[in-house]
């Protein structure tokens, strides 16, 4: 185990800069995570951790945790809390900071199901729908067009563990519907205009089903090579529904059309 005193150390200054900036975690292809409960759910997932910061108590708390990141070649490093909270991007650190490689998902990957999120840009709702899409077992997410970061602080903060279980993809309008056509899943896109079927009359099998932007729905481009549209019926006053709210409750009937099968 390393012992680093000073927010100098060029191995706190790289997990900040890894924390703030987009292009150095897609430069070492690696993200952050913060938390005793999600370094846990790593642990246990036996995800890629490169390397691992944390305080004297947080070690004491997490000895058995550690002791299986030494046997297995990880970097631990020991701080005090200034050194810690110069990396972390939370107000109150909750002790441990680590590093993991960005999973790469298998070329043999062939979900029954997914869910696409076309250019969510808000942390908060793509973290919840990984979440949630990790919760109802959906198949995976694709991210379309100019998404958030999925690898930024506040979305993995947001996703908590999920990160670590719910296969993510990258592309545009045009790879995500070949991807959906060389995997047998039928494209629909979500719209609040009620021009199509409602989600609640039931889903098709084998379905890719896309949630679009918080202020423009889906994009055009992406209609264009869809099968079809739904919308969420509701009954209250309210015109729409939060992007995270939508998926939620396009996740759950897609549960229940796996579990009808």
């Amino acid at each position: 185990m390393i012992r680093v005193t000073s927010k100098e150390n060029p191995s706190i200054r790289r997990l900040r800069a890894l924390n703030e900036k987009k292009k150095e975690r897609r430069a070492a292809g690696l993200f952050v995570c913060e938390g005793e409960k999600v370094f846990r759910e790593a642990v246990v997932a036996s995800v890629e951790i490169v390397d691992v910061l944390l305080t004297d108590e947080a070690l004491e708390r997490l000895a058995e945790e550690i002791s299986v990141c030494e046997a297995a070649g990880i970097r631990v490093i020991s701080c005090d809390d200034k050194v810690l909270s110069y990396v972390s991007d939370v107000e109150n650190p909750q002790g441990v900071v680590f590093t993991v490689k960005m999973p790469v998902v298998a070329e043999d990957f062939c979900p029954t199901d997914l869910l696409v999120c076309d250019e969510i840009r808000d942390p908060g709702n793509l973290g919840t729908i990984i979440r949630t899409a990790d919760a109802f077992g959906c198949g995976g997410v694709y991210l379309v067009g100019d998404c958030v970061d999925v690898w930024s602080p506040k979305v993995v903060r947001s996703c908590m563990g999920s990160i670590f279980r719910v296969p993510i993809l990258h592309g545009d309008a045009d790879s995500c519907a070949q991807f959906c056509a060389d995997h047998s899943l039928r494209l629909l896109v979500s719209k609040p205009r009620m021009d199509s079927f409602a989600i609640s009359q039931g889903l098709p099998p084998h379905c890719a089903i896309a949630v679009g932007n918080e202020a423009h729905g889906v994009s055009k481009e992406l209609e264009e090579f869809a099968a079809g549209s739904l919308y969420v019926d509701m009954t209250g006053g309210a015109e729409s529904l939060n992007a995270s709210v939508c998926a939620g409750v396009i996740l759950w009937h897609m549960q229940s059309a796996r579990s009808e099968k």
